[in-house]
C-alpha cells in the first residue's frame, strides 16, 4: 500500500468513527456472538468493530 493510499484508508477510518460519534447505533449487529453489543462497520476491506458506551463509543478494533 502505497503512502497515499495509507492516508486515504486513515481518513475513511477516521470519518466512520466521526459517524459513530453523530449515529452510534449504523453499525450492524451480530446475533452468534455471545457478547451480541458489539457492533461492526465495514471501511473498505476492513472492518471496524465497536460498542456503545453511556458516553459515545468505544472502538475496540480497527
Amino acid at each position: 500500500m502505497t503512502s497515499a493510499a495509507a492516508d486515504r484508508l486513515i481518513e475513511e477510518i477516521q470519518r466512520a468513527c466521526q459517524r459513530f460519534a453523530a449515529m452510534p447505533e449504523i453499525g450492524h449487529l451480530r446475533a452468534d456472538l455471545p457478547s451480541s453489543d458489539i457492533r461492526f462497520w465495514p471501511v473498505g476491506s476492513y472492518l471496524v468493530v465497536y460498542r456503545l458506551q453511556a458516553d459515545g463509543v468505544e472502538i475496540i478494533r480497527s
